[in-house]
């Protein structure tokens, strides 16, 4: 009966000396790592609103004031670096006065640009809170002007519309969901000289998909 006991004790204990090497057939090597989160993927597609500024530069500011208006843009990702751009809105242009041939005028004009084009970031990458970019766009401008002519005590208005082939080159700053860009618009790239003016704009992004 001794001999059936100690037989039990030596199996038992052979038993527990193996139960560590089927838990762990490899002692001494670590466990691998868990699998890293994925990344969230950056937005497709950003939707913004922008107020606009614009200076009349040149022989532009002869028949008009500085203008102030709004604009809604998108953004399409490309790649991290690259994006399509497109945006249209409305500027209204203050009264600008002048005098020809001893005649005062007064005259306006008032924007619709509808633009597309391109926007390469130069700095930072889309996990950074801030981004510098520059774009490029064209498009077409609607134009509508109205003047005022008073000479001796009679006065005449007149109004007309225009459309055009137009132009922008801006350089702006991403913080964030704002969008702060500086510009130039020509509104007739034919006639540059006498068409261009600054444009500034403060966006704001309410919505990414």
């Amino acid at each position: 009966m001794n001999t059936r006991i100690t037989t039990l004790t030596l199996t038992f204990a052979a038993l527990m000396s193996a139960t560590p090497a089927l838990a762990d057939p490899e002692p001494g090597k670590e466990a691998p790592p868990p699998p890293a989160a994925s990344a969230e993927a950056p937005p497709v597609l950003r939707l913004y609103g922008e107020p606009v500024i614009t200076v009349p530069m040149g022989s532009l500011a002869n028949v008009t004031g500085p203008g102030i208006g709004g604009m809604l843009g998108a953004d399409y990702r490309l790649s991290d670096t690259w994006q399509l751009t497109g945006r249209g809105g409305y500027i209204v242009g203050s009264q600008a006065s002048y005098t020809v041939a001893g005649v005062a005028l007064q005259s306006s004009l008032s924007f619709v640009p509808v633009l597309a084009g391109a926007r390469v970031y130069l700095m930072g990458t889309s996990s950074d809170v801030a981004r510098l970019y520059g774009a490029a766009e064209g498009g077409v401008v609607f134009v509508s002007g109205s003047t005022s002519a008073d000479a001796g005590g009679a006065s005449a208005t007149a109004s007309g519309q225009s459309t055009y082939a137009c132009g922008a080159l801006s350089a702006g700053l991403e913080i964030d969901i704002v969008d702060l860009r500086v510009g130039l618009l020509a509104a007739d790239l034919a006639h540059t000289d006498s068409s261009t003016a600054g444009l500034f704009s403060l966006g704001f992004r309410f919505a990414s998909f």
